[in-house]
Protein backbone atom coordinates (compact mmCIF):
# COMPACT_ATOMS: atom_id res chain seq x y z
CA UNK A 1 0.00 0.00 0.00
CA UNK A 2 3.02 2.41 0.80
CA UNK A 3 4.19 1.84 -2.72
CA UNK A 4 0.97 2.40 -4.08
CA UNK A 5 0.52 6.10 -2.66
CA UNK A 6 4.19 6.70 -3.53
CA UNK A 7 3.31 5.53 -7.60
CA UNK A 8 -0.24 8.29 -6.75
CA UNK A 9 2.15 11.20 -5.69
CA UNK A 10 4.15 11.01 -8.00
CA UNK A 11 2.12 11.07 -10.92
CA UNK A 12 0.26 13.74 -9.05
CA UNK A 13 3.65 15.77 -9.29
CA UNK A 14 4.05 14.81 -12.92
CA UNK A 15 0.67 16.33 -13.96
CA UNK A 16 1.68 19.52 -12.22
CA UNK A 17 4.73 19.54 -13.61
CA UNK A 18 3.35 19.34 -17.34
CA UNK A 19 0.64 21.54 -16.47
CA UNK A 20 1.31 25.21 -18.44
CA UNK A 21 2.46 27.17 -15.85
CA UNK A 22 -0.11 30.32 -15.20
CA UNK A 23 0.80 33.59 -14.93
CA UNK A 24 2.40 35.16 -11.59
CA UNK A 25 2.31 38.07 -9.98
CA UNK A 26 5.01 40.54 -8.71
CA UNK A 27 5.16 42.27 -4.89
CA UNK A 28 6.76 45.86 -4.85
CA UNK A 29 10.34 44.34 -4.14
CA UNK A 30 10.08 42.22 -7.39
CA UNK A 31 9.71 38.89 -5.84
CA UNK A 32 7.08 36.41 -7.54
CA UNK A 33 4.05 35.67 -6.19
CA UNK A 34 2.82 32.19 -6.12
CA UNK A 35 -1.72 31.05 -6.00
CA UNK A 36 -2.82 29.06 -3.61
CA UNK A 37 -2.95 26.25 -6.40
CA UNK A 38 1.18 26.45 -6.28
CA UNK A 39 1.10 26.62 -3.13
CA UNK A 40 -1.30 23.04 -2.38
CA UNK A 41 0.76 21.48 -4.56
CA UNK A 42 4.11 22.49 -3.05
CA UNK A 43 2.98 20.92 0.15
CA UNK A 44 1.95 17.40 -1.06
CA UNK A 45 5.59 17.56 -2.70
CA UNK A 46 6.97 18.30 1.71
CA UNK A 47 3.96 15.79 3.04
CA UNK A 48 4.53 12.82 0.84
CA UNK A 49 8.13 11.59 2.75
CA UNK A 50 6.37 12.65 5.74
CA UNK A 51 4.03 10.08 5.31
CA UNK A 52 5.44 7.30 3.66
CA UNK A 53 4.85 5.00 7.13
CA UNK A 54 1.36 6.34 7.21
CA UNK A 55 -1.12 3.80 6.52
CA UNK A 56 -2.73 3.59 3.58
CA UNK A 57 -6.09 4.75 4.05
CA UNK A 58 -5.24 7.59 6.22
CA UNK A 59 -2.87 8.62 3.54
CA UNK A 60 -5.16 8.56 0.47
CA UNK A 61 -7.77 10.32 3.12
CA UNK A 62 -5.51 13.17 3.24
CA UNK A 63 -4.56 13.46 -0.62
CA UNK A 64 -8.11 12.98 -2.49
CA UNK A 65 -10.23 15.12 -4.18
CA UNK A 66 -7.18 17.72 -5.76
CA UNK A 67 -8.30 18.96 -8.52
CA UNK A 68 -4.47 19.14 -9.98
CA UNK A 69 -4.98 15.30 -10.77
CA UNK A 70 -7.11 12.88 -10.41
CA UNK A 71 -5.66 9.82 -9.46
CA UNK A 72 -5.83 10.42 -5.64
CA UNK A 73 -9.93 11.29 -6.06
CA UNK A 74 -9.73 7.72 -7.05
CA UNK A 75 -7.84 6.41 -4.51
CA UNK A 76 -9.76 7.92 -1.86
CA UNK A 77 -13.22 6.90 -3.27
CA UNK A 78 -11.88 3.21 -3.42
CA UNK A 79 -10.87 3.14 0.22
CA UNK A 80 -13.25 5.57 2.16
CA UNK A 81 -15.95 4.63 0.15
CA UNK A 82 -19.04 7.20 -0.70
CA UNK A 83 -21.17 8.75 2.04
CA UNK A 84 -24.41 8.14 1.51
CA UNK A 85 -26.40 11.37 2.87
CA UNK A 86 -23.55 14.45 3.03
CA UNK A 87 -26.46 16.57 5.41
CA UNK A 88 -26.91 13.77 7.96
CA UNK A 89 -30.65 13.80 7.32
CA UNK A 90 -32.58 11.29 5.72
CA UNK A 91 -34.73 11.39 2.79
CA UNK A 92 -37.11 8.35 1.75
CA UNK A 93 -38.05 9.64 -1.44
CA UNK A 94 -34.23 9.41 -2.62
CA UNK A 95 -34.28 5.51 -1.72
CA UNK A 96 -37.78 4.80 -2.60
CA UNK A 97 -38.35 6.42 -6.03
CA UNK A 98 -37.45 9.63 -7.42
CA UNK A 99 -37.00 12.84 -5.91
CA UNK A 100 -40.51 15.09 -6.62
CA UNK A 101 -41.32 18.35 -5.79
CA UNK A 102 -45.31 18.57 -5.88
CA UNK A 103 -47.51 21.72 -6.03
CA UNK A 104 -51.55 21.74 -5.86
CA UNK A 105 -54.27 24.60 -6.41
CA UNK A 106 -57.65 23.48 -5.69
CA UNK A 107 -60.15 25.95 -6.96
CA UNK A 108 -63.67 25.00 -5.03
CA UNK A 109 -67.62 26.59 -4.53
CA UNK A 110 -68.34 25.74 -0.68
CA UNK A 111 -71.50 26.60 1.20
CA UNK A 112 -69.85 28.49 4.16
CA UNK A 113 -66.12 30.11 3.26
CA UNK A 114 -65.64 30.81 7.16
CA UNK A 115 -66.36 27.05 8.18
CA UNK A 116 -64.69 25.65 5.03
CA UNK A 117 -61.22 27.92 6.20
CA UNK A 118 -61.47 26.23 9.72
CA UNK A 119 -62.04 22.74 8.31
CA UNK A 120 -58.75 23.40 5.59
CA UNK A 121 -56.72 24.65 9.07
CA UNK A 122 -57.75 21.65 10.63
CA UNK A 123 -57.08 19.26 7.75
CA UNK A 124 -53.38 20.91 7.46
CA UNK A 125 -52.92 20.02 11.30
CA UNK A 126 -53.95 17.20 11.47
CA UNK A 127 -52.19 15.60 8.50
CA UNK A 128 -48.95 16.92 10.09
CA UNK A 129 -48.44 19.91 7.70
CA UNK A 130 -48.46 24.06 8.10
CA UNK A 131 -49.99 27.22 6.90
CA UNK A 132 -47.82 29.30 4.71
CA UNK A 133 -50.09 31.81 3.38
CA UNK A 134 -54.14 32.90 4.23
CA UNK A 135 -55.92 35.43 2.78
CA UNK A 136 -59.48 36.19 2.89
CA UNK A 137 -61.51 39.19 1.57
CA UNK A 138 -65.27 40.38 0.49
CA UNK A 139 -68.46 39.50 3.13
CA UNK A 140 -70.87 36.73 2.48
CA UNK A 141 -72.16 36.30 -0.70
CA UNK A 142 -69.00 37.56 -2.29
CA UNK A 143 -66.35 36.44 0.44
CA UNK A 144 -63.57 34.55 -0.81
CA UNK A 145 -60.40 33.30 0.69
CA UNK A 146 -57.40 31.91 -0.43
CA UNK A 147 -54.93 29.52 1.82
CA UNK A 148 -51.36 27.73 0.98
CA UNK A 149 -50.30 25.20 3.29
CA UNK A 150 -47.91 22.10 3.24
CA UNK A 151 -48.33 19.07 4.53
CA UNK A 152 -46.01 15.36 4.50
CA UNK A 153 -45.59 14.31 0.58
CA UNK A 154 -47.12 10.83 2.10
CA UNK A 155 -49.90 12.55 3.33
CA UNK A 156 -50.70 14.69 -0.25
CA UNK A 157 -53.24 12.41 -1.75
CA UNK A 158 -55.24 12.20 1.29
CA UNK A 159 -55.31 15.63 1.71
CA UNK A 160 -56.23 16.80 -1.43
CA UNK A 161 -59.20 13.93 -1.66
CA UNK A 162 -60.66 15.50 2.33
CA UNK A 163 -60.38 19.12 0.66
CA UNK A 164 -62.54 18.37 -2.37
CA UNK A 165 -65.18 16.49 0.53
CA UNK A 166 -65.75 20.46 1.58
CA UNK A 167 -66.68 21.24 -1.89
CA UNK A 168 -70.15 21.99 -3.49
CA UNK A 169 -68.99 22.19 -7.03
CA UNK A 170 -64.90 21.83 -7.85
CA UNK A 171 -64.11 24.58 -10.25
CA UNK A 172 -60.54 23.15 -11.36
CA UNK A 173 -57.87 20.77 -9.48
CA UNK A 174 -54.13 21.00 -10.70
CA UNK A 175 -51.45 19.18 -10.26
CA UNK A 176 -47.79 19.88 -10.87
CA UNK A 177 -44.40 17.74 -10.22
CA UNK A 178 -40.61 18.57 -10.61
CA UNK A 179 -38.10 16.10 -10.86
CA UNK A 180 -35.32 17.11 -8.92
CA UNK A 181 -33.63 13.96 -8.81
CA UNK A 182 -30.65 14.45 -11.16
CA UNK A 183 -29.83 18.06 -9.54
CA UNK A 184 -29.62 15.78 -6.24
CA UNK A 185 -27.10 13.20 -6.97
CA UNK A 186 -24.89 15.99 -8.84
CA UNK A 187 -24.87 18.14 -5.29
CA UNK A 188 -23.97 14.83 -4.48
CA UNK A 189 -21.09 14.64 -6.41
CA UNK A 190 -20.01 17.83 -6.23
CA UNK A 191 -20.13 18.02 -2.04
CA UNK A 192 -18.01 15.33 -2.25
CA UNK A 193 -15.31 16.34 -4.27
CA UNK A 194 -15.18 19.90 -2.22
CA UNK A 195 -15.38 17.91 1.02
CA UNK A 196 -12.34 16.19 0.29
CA UNK A 197 -10.44 18.57 -0.96
CA UNK A 198 -11.22 20.66 2.02
CA UNK A 199 -9.78 17.73 3.98
CA UNK A 200 -6.50 17.61 1.76
CA UNK A 201 -6.15 21.34 2.41
CA UNK A 202 -6.51 20.95 6.13
CA UNK A 203 -3.77 18.57 6.15
CA UNK A 204 -1.72 20.79 4.14
CA UNK A 205 -1.90 23.43 6.24
CA UNK A 206 -0.55 21.60 9.08
CA UNK A 207 3.19 21.16 7.29
CA UNK A 208 2.96 24.99 5.98
CA UNK A 209 6.41 26.45 6.61
CA UNK A 210 5.68 30.59 6.06
CA UNK A 211 3.17 32.88 6.26
CA UNK A 212 2.50 32.77 2.82
CA UNK A 213 1.55 29.76 1.92
CA UNK A 214 -0.54 29.74 5.46
CA UNK A 215 -2.32 32.85 3.92
CA UNK A 216 -2.80 31.31 0.99
CA UNK A 217 -4.19 27.91 2.23
CA UNK A 218 -6.55 29.52 4.62
CA UNK A 219 -8.17 31.61 1.57
CA UNK A 220 -8.26 28.32 -0.66
CA UNK A 221 -9.71 26.94 2.43
CA UNK A 222 -12.44 29.63 2.95
CA UNK A 223 -13.30 29.75 -0.38
CA UNK A 224 -14.01 25.87 -0.34
CA UNK A 225 -15.90 25.90 2.98
CA UNK A 226 -18.26 28.23 1.68
CA UNK A 227 -18.73 26.53 -1.38
CA UNK A 228 -19.68 23.25 1.03
CA UNK A 229 -21.91 25.42 2.85
CA UNK A 230 -23.79 26.52 -0.35
CA UNK A 231 -24.11 22.82 -1.59
CA UNK A 232 -25.50 22.13 1.72
CA UNK A 233 -28.17 24.65 1.69
CA UNK A 234 -29.27 23.73 -2.11
CA UNK A 235 -29.71 20.11 -0.99
CA UNK A 236 -31.64 20.98 2.58
CA UNK A 237 -33.70 23.15 -0.08
CA UNK A 238 -34.41 20.44 -2.33
CA UNK A 239 -35.02 17.56 0.46
CA UNK A 240 -37.87 19.83 2.06
CA UNK A 241 -39.65 21.03 -0.73
CA UNK A 242 -40.37 16.65 -1.74
CA UNK A 243 -40.37 15.69 1.52
CA UNK A 244 -43.32 18.15 1.78
CA UNK A 245 -45.64 19.53 -0.74
CA UNK A 246 -47.93 22.52 -0.95
CA UNK A 247 -51.61 22.74 -1.49
CA UNK A 248 -53.02 26.28 -2.45
CA UNK A 249 -56.47 26.10 -2.11
CA UNK A 250 -59.34 29.01 -3.36
CA UNK A 251 -63.01 29.27 -1.92
CA UNK A 252 -65.83 30.77 -2.93
CA UNK A 253 -69.53 30.80 -2.04
CA UNK A 254 -71.94 28.66 -3.99
CA UNK A 255 -73.51 31.57 -5.99
CA UNK A 256 -77.50 32.05 -5.04
CA UNK A 257 -79.70 32.25 -8.09
CA UNK A 258 -82.98 34.49 -7.39
CA UNK A 259 -86.32 33.53 -8.58
CA UNK A 260 -87.87 36.64 -10.23
CA UNK A 261 -91.60 36.94 -10.02
CA UNK A 262 -93.57 36.41 -12.54
CA UNK A 263 -95.36 39.25 -13.47
CA UNK A 264 -99.33 39.68 -13.19
CA UNK A 265 -101.03 39.55 -17.58
CA UNK A 266 -102.98 42.84 -18.53
CA UNK A 267 -106.04 42.57 -20.69
CA UNK A 268 -105.14 43.89 -23.83
CA UNK A 269 -107.49 43.91 -26.68
CA UNK A 270 -105.07 45.19 -29.84
CA UNK A 271 -102.92 41.90 -28.21
CA UNK A 272 -105.27 39.38 -28.39
CA UNK A 273 -106.67 40.88 -32.50
CA UNK A 274 -103.20 40.10 -33.96
CA UNK A 275 -102.54 36.79 -32.07
CA UNK A 276 -106.24 36.28 -33.66
CA UNK A 277 -104.96 37.39 -36.81
CA UNK A 278 -101.95 35.71 -36.83
CA UNK A 279 -103.97 32.29 -36.03
CA UNK A 280 -105.93 33.32 -39.38
CA UNK A 281 -103.19 33.49 -41.83
CA UNK A 282 -101.67 30.36 -40.08
CA UNK A 283 -105.16 28.35 -40.89
CA UNK A 284 -105.33 29.92 -44.47
CA UNK A 285 -101.46 28.99 -44.74
CA UNK A 286 -102.32 25.44 -43.87
CA UNK A 287 -105.14 25.05 -46.44
CA UNK A 288 -103.40 26.20 -49.21
CA UNK A 289 -100.09 23.65 -48.08
CA UNK A 290 -102.92 21.08 -48.48
CA UNK A 291 -104.80 21.96 -51.70
CA UNK A 292 -101.03 22.52 -53.22
CA UNK A 293 -99.79 19.11 -52.18
CA UNK A 294 -103.21 17.49 -53.19
CA UNK A 295 -102.37 19.34 -56.70
CA UNK A 296 -98.64 18.54 -57.34
CA UNK A 297 -98.94 14.77 -56.14
CA UNK A 298 -102.18 14.56 -58.70
CA UNK A 299 -100.74 12.22 -61.04
CA UNK A 300 -100.35 9.84 -58.13
CA UNK A 301 -103.67 9.61 -56.47
CA UNK A 302 -105.94 11.13 -59.35
CA UNK A 303 -105.59 7.72 -61.57
CA UNK A 304 -106.46 5.22 -58.42
CA UNK A 305 -109.28 7.06 -57.05
CA UNK A 306 -110.82 7.36 -60.22
CA UNK A 307 -110.22 3.32 -60.97
CA UNK A 308 -112.15 3.11 -57.49
CA UNK A 309 -115.17 5.10 -58.76
CA UNK A 310 -115.66 2.88 -61.95
CA UNK A 311 -115.19 -0.48 -60.34
CA UNK A 312 -117.44 0.83 -57.71
CA UNK A 313 -120.13 2.03 -60.75
CA UNK A 314 -119.50 -1.93 -62.04
CA UNK A 315 -120.42 -3.28 -59.24
CA UNK A 316 -123.88 -1.46 -58.32
CA UNK A 317 -125.48 -1.18 -61.34
CA UNK A 318 -128.76 -1.34 -60.60
CA UNK A 319 -128.56 1.47 -58.24
CA UNK A 320 -127.56 3.73 -61.28
CA UNK A 321 -129.90 1.86 -63.58
CA UNK A 322 -133.03 2.66 -61.34
CA UNK A 323 -132.08 6.61 -61.06
CA UNK A 324 -131.59 6.22 -64.54
CA UNK A 325 -134.91 4.69 -65.70
CA UNK A 326 -136.57 7.39 -63.06
CA UNK A 327 -135.05 9.90 -64.81
CA UNK A 328 -136.72 8.70 -68.00
CA UNK A 329 -140.24 7.31 -66.99
CA UNK A 330 -140.37 11.04 -65.30
CA UNK A 331 -140.39 12.35 -68.95
CA UNK A 332 -143.67 12.88 -70.95
CA UNK A 333 -143.96 12.05 -74.71
CA UNK A 334 -145.35 15.35 -75.85
CA UNK A 335 -147.44 15.30 -78.64
CA UNK A 336 -149.01 17.93 -80.63
CA UNK A 337 -153.16 17.96 -81.61
CA UNK A 338 -154.09 17.34 -85.02
CA UNK A 339 -156.22 20.02 -86.57
CA UNK A 340 -159.28 18.78 -89.10
CA UNK A 341 -157.40 20.53 -92.08
CA UNK A 342 -154.56 18.24 -91.58
CA UNK A 343 -156.35 14.97 -91.23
Amino acid sequence: MVRLFTVVVTAMLLLVGCSPEPPRKADFNGNTQRTSEEVVSAQAGRVAPAMAGVPAGEATSAVAGMPVGEAGSIVADSTSGERDNPTGETNPLLYASRMVILNATLDIRVESVDQAEDRVRDIADRLGGYILHVRAQGREQTRESYITFRVPFENFERALTEIEGLAKEIVSRTVDGEDVTEQYVDLQSRLRNLEATHDRIKALLATAQNLEDTLLLYQRLAEIQGQIEQIKGRMRYLEQNTNFSTISVIMRPVPVVEEKPEPTPTWDPWKIVIEQFGLLRAFGESILTIVLILAIWSPVWIIPVGLLIWLWRRWHPALYGAHQGKGISSRQPITTPVTPEEK
